[in-house]
């Protein structure tokens, strides 16, 4: 990415979630005030959140707005008690979606259970007891607060009776190539942009002067680079106090993204104070998911 300023054109490239009607391409650079105007941005993961709406933004700190990396991601596992002579006491540690330590230990041969595991966290106290099979993906929770779900296509949240949720974002899992992708297929219909506008966005560096980069021409390039990291974009936010049902994902789900979501609010208790806050910003406990 780049420390250039940032045009509207090119904002629109880099495949942002609009709020509503999609801005006329310009070469005019782009403020925070209109970025937010008619995008869904999280400010706070991003660090613009104390800029000034007149400021004039550059496409590294869009990168930053655009992408909040994920929490290490939990997988459902059918583990087994492999046949080893010798090895009573063998244990095996976890990290639970609730983000405790779990330890396992059996010591008759065969079919232990299926365990919703961190990824990294699995860890045998001795060598090649038991043999870990993945079955799916599965996500943290926190159970005595309220959890997202869904109903059909729209999303509700549970464990509402002393609670309610506000403020709530909405993730979805993608992987940044991806999104270069569609900026290629963007940006070759895109009047008036520039090489330096293309090398923003993750192109190779183009001779100077050209403003036009065929779709034929963008995917030959991008098949040739290795892939990149998948991260979580910002699809969909909403201030205040959140209703059960009101937000459709079929509205706001990134076709060429994956079927992951992660749930970013603020549980409001019934005294009015804020006991947990969920999401990608300091401080804040890691989002629990749904698939989608």
């Amino acid at each position: 990415m780049s420390n250039l300023c940032a045009s509207m054109t090119g904002v629109k490239a880099m495949g942002f979630q609009l709020k509503g009607a999609n801005p006329a391409d310009s070469t005019k650079l782009i403020t925070k005030g209109e970025l937010n105007t008619y995008f869904y941005v999280d400010n706070v993961a991003a660090g613009i959140s104390g800029f000034p709406d007149n400021r004039i933004l550059t496409y590294d700190e869009l990168t930053r707005s655009t992408y909040s990396l994920p929490v290490a991601p939990f997988y459902e596992y059918d583990v087994t008690r492999l046949s080893i002579p010798g090895a009573t006491g063998a244990f095996f540690n976890y990290i639970a979606p609730d983000f405790s330590t779990q330890t396992i230990l059996q010591d008759t041969y065969g079919f232990v259970g299926t365990f919703c595991m961190q990824e990294g966290s699995y860890q045998n106290n001795q060598y090649n007891v038991y043999s870990i099979s993945l079955v799916g993906v599965c996500y943290p929770n926190y159970s005595t607060y309220p959890q997202p779900y869904l109903v059909g296509n729209n999303l509700y949240f549970n464990n509402l009776g002393s609670y309610s949720v506000e403020d709530v974002k909405v993730y979805q899992q993608v992987a940044v190539t991806t999104a270069e992708n569609n900026a290629y297929d963007y940006l070759s219909f895109a009047s008036g942009v520039t090489a330096g506008v293309l090398t923003a966005v993750g192109a190779v560096a183009f001779p100077l002067g050209i403003v036009w980069v065929t779709v034929s021409a963008a995917y030959a390039i991008y098949a040739a680079q290795p892939d990149t990291d998948v991260t979580n974009q910002l699809r969909w936010l909403q201030n205040g106090g959140y209703t059960n049902g009101t937000l459709d994902m079929a509205t706001i789900k990134l076709s060429t993204g994956s079927s992951s979501f992660y749930i970013g609010y603020k549980v409001r208790d019934s005294g009015g104070g804020i006991p947990v806050t969920f999401g990608y910003a300091v401080g804040n406990a890691a989002p629990p998911g749904i698939t989608f």
